[in-house]
């Protein structure tokens, strides 16, 4: 569900947003501002997948846009995170632990970014990350599940938050870009690459 609403909520601000960039473009005259530029973007080592985007506003001023996916671990059996806890499982069934397994990050930041010049673009971003760990149990008697493996919210290895996020977008020739930038939730260096209109 996370995943879907951040997949629908990227992909409606691209929307608008790159809207207003092009209509705006017009007015902008031959000053070779950009009126939108998309990248590519991870965060390294935590985020694989993401794309990030910045797009004209008025004069030297872009808004930033990023959301970022990550890759869980595999998890197997019935999710019990929304009846149960890891204290109530456990005493009152005690059955082995697999493990704690990461159901990977989730996060989007919302900014501006300032024209210094026709190359360099620095951003400043404030958002929202998540990462969910869960417990892996296994249940010899099959009671819990058909198979045997279940699983809890381990909320003491969970976060939520606030993130906040900080680099330089470069608009190079034929019309490349490249990010460089850091993640303060989870603490990462942001690389990507892209094109600019």
């Amino acid at each position: 569900m996370k995943i879907r609403f951040f997949s629908s909520l990227s992909i409606f601000l691209f929307l608008v947003f790159s809207k207003n960039a092009f209509s705006q473009s017009t007015d902008k005259g031959k000053d070779e501002s950009i009126g939108i530029s998309l990248q590519y973007c991870i965060n390294v080592p935590k985020i694989p997948l993401g794309f990030s985007f910045i797009y004209y506003l008025n004069h030297n001023i872009y808004g930033y846009v990023d959301v970022k996916f990550g890759i869980g671990d595999e998890i197997f059996g019935q999710d019990y995170s929304s009846i149960e806890t890891i204290q109530s499982l456990e005493t009152k069934f005690n059955d082995p632990i697999i493990g704690d397994k990461n159901g990977g990050w989730l996060g989007g930041n919302l900014g501006v970014a300032l024209k210094i010049n026709k190359i360099i673009y620095p951003y400043f971003a404030i958002g929202y990350s998540s990462n969910t760990i869960y417990r892996q149990y296994f249940d010899q008697s099959l009671i819990l599940s058909p198979d045997g493996y279940y699983y809890v919210e381990n909320p003491y290895k969970s976060f939520s938050g606030i993130n906040l996020a900080s680099g330089i977008v470069f608009t190079l020739q034929y019309h490349l870009s490249i990010q460089l930038g850091v993640d303060l939730k989870p603490f990462g260096f942001v690389g990507g690459l892209g094109f600019y209109l």
